[in-house]
């Protein structure tokens, strides 16, 4: 962007901040709320339409609900779609799966900010393309399998796993994702967003400015042999 890389700090996701400023709700509290049993192994699931992309969403729901009918033993909490376009379309899906296992989907259209950070500690696995699998979810040392190419070029912690649109590479990626030894090394995982701090660390940063600082400053170009 131009910018001089000494004058550029990477502090962390200010929603991250917001997760500590959060009382979060008790287990008892949410079961009650929500209707689900937390004890049960529990899978969120968010799905968004990918609006520069011109397949069809409910192409690749399709294919995200069928991944998840490979693991009976997983129950599953959906949140509808965002209003991008598409988005209706999904929903209408998604009503359409759960009508038929009621027993162990749970769809809630939005969770809201208190009860999604409430829920989190408490899944077994976050799945989807939504940013918060990237930022949040980490927050918590719980695994992402992450669906399609959403958000590409973001930075990942160890906890999330990349897969695509199809049925089998989503299977295989739940699948590493709840396994023991890539759960075993979330508990040393260090998150490339931080810890909660970035608006101490912003703080900390404009405090050590020297008064001087040039209102106007020149285009850093990038050297030739990075480019």
């Amino acid at each position: 962007m131009g910018e001089r890389p000494e004058s550029v700090h990477n502090v962390g996701a200010p929603g991250l901040d917001a997760i500590r400023r959060t009382q979060l709700m008790s287990k008892p509290e949410l079961e009650q709320d929500l209707g689900i049993d937390l004890e049960q192994p529990l899978v969120l699931l968010t799905y968004h339409p990918v609006t520069r992309e011109s397949e069809d969403p409910t192409e690749a729901m399709a294919e995200v609900l069928a991944a998840i009918d490979a693991f009976p033993q997983l129950n599953l909490l959906i949140t509808y779609p965002n209003a991008d376009a598409g988005g209706r379309k999904l929903i209408r899906q998604i009503e359409a799966y759960v009508a038929d296992r009621s027993e162990r989907v749970t769809v809630v259209p939005n969770l809201g900010r208190r009860r999604y950070y409430s829920v989190l500690p408490h899944v077994d696995l976050v799945l989807g393309n939504s940013s918060s699998g990237i930022i949040e979810v980490p927050y918590f040392s719980r695994p992402t399998v992450n669906v399609g190419r959403r958000q590409a070029g973001r930075l990942r912690a160890d906890s999330v796993v990349d897969c695509g649109e199809n049925r089998e590479q989503i299977v295989h990626a739940i699948k590493r994702a709840l396994s023991e030894d890539f759960l075993s090394s979330l508990k040393q995982m260090k998150h490339p967003y931080g810890e909660g701090e970035t608006a101490t660390r912003i703080v900390d940063i404009l405090r050590k400015l020297p008064d001087n600082i040039p209102i106007k400053n020149g285009f850093y170009d990038l050297p030739h042999s990075i480019r």
